[in-house]
């Protein structure tokens, strides 16, 4: 950004002069620096709202549970599990007998609070790239 020349009322009554600490700037400096503030809040904005946008993609995925229900906690985390829901043993299975599970879980009390099938959530990621699609099928 270019410097903004301040200005002061010269004692001496010869009028306005320029000077380091001023009071007042000149108006094309003062209409110069009010574009690019309002450029860059226009760009701020732009940016606030991709990420509102990228939070409600997410959130539609997982789900919003942001606190605890048992301990009011807002230390959760995601974690994948695998389950076996067959009854043969570890090293006998075929990729049909186990299930991926995500859950979520709360770090302070080991709440669960939510679990969700790998098969699921890639169904929702699928469907939040491509959501008028989703919202066509629901129609």
């Amino acid at each position: 950004m270019e410097s903004v020349k301040r200005y002061c009322i010269s004692q001496i009554g010869s009028g306005m002069e320029e000077m380091e600490q001023g009071p007042w700037v000149g108006a094309d400096d003062f209409d110069r620096v009010s574009a690019e503030n309002l450029a860059l809040q226009q760009r701020l904005t732009v940016q606030d709202q991709r990420e509102d946008d990228q939070n409600q993609r997410i959130a539609s995925i997982v789900g919003k549970t942001t606190q605890c229900k048992a301990c009011g906690s807002d230390n959760l985390f995601w974690f994948a599990h695998n389950k076996n829901h067959s009854v043969v043993q570890n090293n006998r299975l075929n990729t049909n007998d186990v299930t991926c599970l995500l859950v979520l879980g709360c770090a302070d009390c080991s709440e669960t609070l939510m679990s969700v099938s790998a098969d699921r959530l890639a169904e929702r990621m699928t469907a939040a790239l491509k959501p008028n699609a989703e919202a066509e099928s629901h129609e």
